[in-house]
């Protein structure tokens, strides 16, 4: 049974925010993340037998078993069950489940495929996964009730939609550092960043309308009114 446990503690520690934004240091607790990666064929197995691995087990065989690149795969948020299931989309055979995240929300791959990111509605975090070994990269807070993340194209820059406190929060992608926290509309929910990455278009669920984000000043730009309830 070929299962690999990672266990990773990442200190979240003082950053400071933009003064331009909002001014002084927010201060988050540690989080420990936990992600247990689980092929299916170990997954259907475990539902047949009592018995379980050791964790010298699950650490040997992180050791020696490298992960298999896939030409092309299908991540899956699944919220309730606090996971992510990476699916092969050549043969469309699920190939892992990643437990250990709490209510991911939404789930984002990098423009060159090596991140995948995810949002924990439930903890108010971002959560980078390496998208070939399965290991976790950092960990960043973020705003209240975090609905969508996504990547710059260049890569550089992760923004996420915070729709509990009407906010976007700007990440440095390598470091997980906050470099700015954006007010927008109500209820911000999907996300778009324009082909060179300039812009940022934000949909506001709960006043019809689109924020557009000016990524060189980390600003809004311009309101546009939309339909009813853009997503």
């Amino acid at each position: 049974m070929n299962v690999r446990l990672i266990s990773i503690a990442v200190y979240l520690t003082a950053i400071l925010v933009s003064a331009a934004v909002m001014g002084g240091c927010t201060t988050a607790p540690p989080f420990v993340a936990s992600l247990q990666s689980q092929p299916q064929a170990a997954a259907e197995e475990d539902k047949e037998l009592s018995g379980s691995t050791t964790d010298a087990d699950s650490e040997q065989d992180a050791t020696t078993s490298a992960a298999t690149p896939l030409a092309g795969a299908i991540w899956i948020a699944n919220e309730e069950g606090n996971s992510l299931t990476v699916v092969d989309a050549a043969t469309n055979a699920v190939v892992t489940t990643l437990t250990g995240i709490p209510g991911p929300h939404n789930v984002q791959v990098s423009p060159d495929g090596r991140t995948v990111w995810a949002v924990s509605g439930h903890e108010g975090l971002a959560i980078a996964v390496d998208a070939q070994k399965l290991s976790l990269l950092g960990v960043a807070p973020v705003g209240s009730a975090p609905a969508h993340v996504i990547v710059s194209p260049d890569g550089a820059t992760a923004y996420v939609t915070n729709s509990g406190d009407n906010t976007v929060t700007v990440l440095d992608a390598t470091t997980f550092g906050v470099r700015a926290t954006i007010p927008v509309g109500a209820f911000p929910h999907g996300l778009r960043a324009s082909p060179d990455g300039r812009w940022v278009a934000v949909a506001n669920l709960r006043d019809d309308s689109v924020s557009l984000i000016d990524t060189t000043t980390f600003s809004v730009t311009a309101t546009i009114a939309v339909g009813a309830r853009p997503v």
